[in-house]
């Protein structure tokens, strides 16, 4: 199932860059991947207090590790309101459309496919590598403030980061604190 869930990562990624959209089949089939991985999760016994998430047992420290559908329901939910709360602070008071309906969706399925806490993560990661990105070009004047710039591949970045190095950023984080 993940090497379906990287594909369409890819897709999505490639579709959004080149026509700034994002394909509602995808992200469907995105929550549909989610689903059954929650499904074989409860199903082998593979959700528990330490274990079940990229972040490993640092996700016990954020709570809701009872209940598999509960935890990745609450991150879904938790996800689409942060992004529901971005699109409507930026199109309603400042007159700006700053995010699209599709990342919304996007967000909402990969809280489904992730679970909570690691969507705030994907959320926070997604944020800061756009944020560098945009940086750089608006820096070498590639872009204007006012320009488009896709936002999906930022969160598909930030998603595979957590994957890949999430337990060890945080294992970096709270040894910086020793």
């Amino acid at each position: 199932l993940w090497i379906l869930v990287f594909l369409i990562f890819l897709l999505i990624c490639i579709i959004d860059y080149r026509h700034y959209i994002i394909p509602d089949g995808l992200v469907i089939l995105l929550a549909v991947l989610g689903l059954g991985i929650i499904i074989l999760k409860s199903v082998y016994g593979q959700f528990g207090i330490v274990s079940g998430s990229f972040l490993g047992s640092y996700a016990f420290l954020f709570g809701l590790r009872d209940s598999i559908w509960l935890n990745h329901l609450a991150a879904a939910v938790l996800a689409l309101a942060v992004f529901w709360l971005i699109i409507y602070l930026s199109k309603y008071l400042l007159k700006e459309e700053g995010m699209g309906m599709g990342d919304l969706k996007l967000i909402a399925a990969l809280g489904l496919l992730f679970g909570w806490p690691v969507i705030i993560f994907v959320i926070i990661f997604s944020f800061f590598i756009g944020s560098l990105a945009s940086l750089g070009l608006l820096i070498y004047k590639k872009k204007t403030l006012k320009s488009r710039i896709p936002f999906a591949p930022f969160i598909i970045l930030g998603s595979l980061v957590l994957i890949f190095f999430g337990r060890d950023i945080l294992a970096a984080y709270f040894n910086f604190f020793r």
